[in-house]
Formats: structure tokens, C-alpha cells, sequence
């Protein structure tokens, strides 16, 4: 069976950390990065079969690495994690194609 890959976009390195945890022990192979710029890198490296990011991230926001792996590949699954979102975020994720997940603060 094949193991199944996913890719973390998140500047904050405990939330990368908590999830990647959780998702190994569930047998998911899993890279993470600390930001949209260093996901576009790693998703021209490799194929994922999710994506998890972060909406607020330096150099490159969530919602442009959104732009691009949509571009890329319209069927990659999304989804999208914030503390800091407004309905208009959240819509336009969602117009994207992104799953949308609300963390409170």
C-alpha cells in the first residue's frame, strides 16, 4: 500500500511539530516548511496528496501558495489553517478550492 504524503505550510514551528506528530502516528509520510515560498519549492520537488497551510505566512501568504498549487494541480486537496480569518479570506480560499480550518486564539 502506498504510504500517503502530505505537506506542511506553517511559519509556526510548534503547530508544525503538533501536526506532524499526530499525522506520522496515523502512517503518513509528511514534509514540512515554514513558508509559501519554501512549499512551492518543495511541491516543484514532489507530488502531495494534501496540502495543509497556513494563511499568514512570511514571503509567501497562504492564499498565493493556494493560487499556485491550484494552478498546478486544480484536484490537490487544500487545506487551509488560520487564527486570523475574516469572511473574505475564507470565501476566497473556499472560491479556490481550499478546505478551511478556523483555529481560535
Amino acid at each position: 500500500m502506498k504510504q500517503r504524503k502530505i505537506l506542511i505550510a506553517d511559519d509556526n514551528e510548534l503547530n508544525r511539530d503538533n501536526l506532524t506528530q499526530l499525522l506520522l502516528e496515523e502512517g503518513y509520510e509528511i514534509k514540512t516548511v515554514a513558508d509559501g515560498r519554501e512549499g512551492i519549492e518543495a511541491f516543484l520537488e514532489d507530488k502531495y496528496d494534501l496540502v495543509i497551510t497556513d494563511l499568514r505566512m512570511p514571503h509567501v501568504d497562504g492564499l498565493e501558495f493556494l493560487k499556485y498549487i491550484k494552478k498546478a494541480n486544480r484536484d490537490n486537496i487544500v487545506i487551509m489553517i488560520t487564527g486570523y480569518g475574516t469572511i473574505n479570506t475564507a470565501v476566497e480560499s473556499m472560491k479556490l478550492g481550499a478546505l478551511i480550518l478556523l483555529q481560535s486564539q
